[in-house]
């Protein structure tokens, strides 16, 4: 194919394509493993905040509207966070060159329909690597888009996890305050009426009377039967 100057077109290196591609399915295995960090600080976070929102007292006052906005700010940086990591994660298609075999079948048939139009050995190798050729770019290029679309979206991720974060430990100080200004007062047990339970208990402590055991039941005998006879049982 000549180029602008009309001069022929060297074709790409092929080691260049092929290490171009093997770099992006590369690629998408390091972004599959970069999703779990986020996702297990998301996980206790998350957590974390359940306990502190249980735990609130939620007294009339100043700091129930701050806790309250900062739960409801805490779950809106969660959901984004858990939105961007399951775009990132999943619904992506890549795409692949053919397995050996069948590329191997295609090489023969295209040597086979070269010989059957009288063409040349070298014509059909030149076409048959420019066939690869087109399909390693076509498979490295949609996987780039891809790689890219998906280390958007991590990325978007992790700026709602530092919000999350920002925002969870602003919730941890507001409820540290809560804890201090409201202390949880430890219940107290009374036990009315200790004269009548201590005489229940002493009645529960005495021995039983022993109800006498029943007869051990007998074991049936053996039966003797005589050759010969009908026994009776």
């Amino acid at each position: 194919m000549p180029d602008n100057h009309g001069s022929p077109m060297e074709p790409l290196d092929f080691d260049f394509l092929l290490n171009r591609y093997d770099a992006e399915l590369a690629r998408k295995d390091k972004l599959n493993d970069s999703l779990s960090f986020p996702a297990g600080i998301l996980i206790a976070v998350v957590g974390a905040l359940c306990i502190v929102g249980q735990n609130f007292s939620y007294t009339p006052g100043r700091l129930k509207p701050i806790f309250t906005l900062l739960l409801v700010g805490d779950g809106v940086a969660a959901v984004g966070c858990l939105i961007c990591l399951g775009i990132a994660y999943h619904g992506k298609s890549y795409e692949y060159v053919e397995r050996l075999g069948v590329l191997r079948k295609a090489q023969l048939d295209l040597f086979e329909w070269y010989e059957q139009i009288e063409g040349k050995p070298e014509d059909a190798a030149t076409d048959f690597r420019e066939e690869l050729d087109s399909r390693i770019i076509e498979a490295a290029d949609r996987n780039a888009l891809n790689n890219d679309r998906r280390t958007g979206f991590l990325y978007l991720a992790r700026v709602w996890l530092f919000v999350l974060l920002a925002m969870g430990i602003a919730t941890g100080l507001t409820y540290i305050v809560d804890t201090v200004q409201n202390p949880k007062k430890t219940p107290t047990i009374r036990i009315e009426n200790f004269s009548d339970l201590g005489k229940e208990l002493n009645m529960a402590s005495k021995p039983a009377i022993a109800v006498p055991a029943p007869p051990k039941p007998t074991f049936p005998e053996n039966r003797v039967i005589k050759e010969g006879t009908i026994p009776k049982r």
